[in-house]
Parts: structure tokens; C-alpha cells; sequence
């Protein structure tokens, strides 16, 4: 599995003490006992983070041929730094609809499956952890902007093609930064309401 976030925006204040958390923020994807996260990040005013410096995450695990038995992605949001970090909102996104976007051989060609091998930047909506309970009932848990895709491959370097894509964009992103790169810059790059 390989996962690209540059961004998350709206991403909630929580309840928790700020001393405990230090105010960071950071993404995980996990499958199964496998996962990969980015950096630890403080949001800026406006609750946004960019982590797009984390780059490319990779995670390898063993699964089943089978693509019903592979377990499903989980995004989480996660607040503070390790090893104080505790997750605040979530999405589950099924390994289904992961590899019917990416290249595998298991999933028969459907009408609605996008070029083999390229998923595409999405804005996903995240759900509060409940279990947590960090976050006030009346705030919106934040939205992700990711690059997903699952793979079955004997070698990761077989599945890079479609991510030099997003090197390069990462670089010309961070080539913008050093010309006085500004969050509303950001906003209109992302495709953020202003």
C-alpha cells in the first residue's frame, strides 16, 4: 500500500489538555497489524497541516488472494507525538474499492475503474473516534486530501510509476515555497474554500 497526504484542512481543536498533546497532529494508515504515518505536525491557526514533506508512505503486508479478505484501510487522525499520540477521527476506506483504482490482477475491469495504477488525489471526510471522545459533539472532525493505492506486487519498485507524479508535483510545491509560498497560495493550489 502507498499513501501520499499533503493536506488536511478544518482539522478539529480538541478537548484534550494542550500540554499533554503539544498541539501536533499527524495521519496514519493502517492495515491490519501494518501501518506508516506522517510527521507530527502543529496546524496552523486556520487548522490546517501540511505533511506533504512526509512524501510517498509505504506499507508492506501479507494478505489473502482473495480481495474480500483483505482487510480494510484505516486513516486516522492522530493527535500528539509519540508515544503520547491518541487517535481523534477516522475513515475506513475498504480494500475493495482501493484495488478496483490501482492495478490488480484479482478484481475484474469494472466501468467505473480509473486507469490501472493511478489513483487520484480525494478529499475525505473523517469521522470523530468515539472511543476517544477528544472532540466536542458540535465540531467537524476534519478533512484529508490523499493519495491511496494498494498493490499487489512482489517488488514496490513495480508500482512507482504512478507516484513520480506526485514527487514531482512535491517538488514544484516546496520549489514554491522558497518564492514566498502563503496558506492562501496553499488554499487555491488545494482547492480549499476560502
Amino acid at each position: 500500500m502507498k499513501a501520499f497526504v499533503p493536506l488536511g484542512s478544518n482539522l478539529p481543536k480538541t478537548k484534550m489538555s494542550t500540554t499533554l498533546s503539544k498541539n501536533c497532529m499527524s495521519v496514519r494508515f493502517s492495515v491490519s497489524s501494518a501501518f506508516c504515518a506522517t510527521e507530527p505536525l502543529k496546524p496552523t491557526g486556520s487548522m490546517i497541516c501540511e505533511w506533504d514533506k512526509s512524501g510517498v508512505l509505504n506499507v508492506k503486508f501479507q494478505a489473502s488472494k482473495d480481495p474480500l479478505q483483505i482487510p480494510d484501510l484505516i486513516v486516522t487522525l492522530m493527535k500528539g507525538t509519540a508515544p503520547k499520540q491518541i487517535p481523534i477521527a477516522y475513515r475506513r476506506i475498504t480494500a475493495v474499492s482501493l484495488l478496483k483504482n490501482t492495478a490488480f490482477p484479482l478484481i475484474p475491469d469494472d466501468s467505473d475503474r480509473l486507469d490501472a495504477g493511478e489513483p487520484q488525489l480525494t478529499w475525505i471526510h473523517l469521522k470523530e473516534d468515539k472511543a476517544t471522545d477528544a472532540i466536542n459533539d458540535t465540531i467537524f472532525p476534519g478533512s484529508l486530501l490523499v493519495k491511496v493505492g494498494m498493490y499487489a506486487v512482489e517488488k514496490p519498485e513495480e508500482s512507482a510509476a504512478p507516484w513520480k507524479e506526485v514527487r514531482q508535483s512535491e517538488d514544484r510545491r516546496t520549489a514554491g515555497a522558497k518564492d514566498g509560498w502563503s496558506e492562501a497560495t496553499a488554499k487555491t493550489f488545494y482547492h480549499l474554500p476560502a
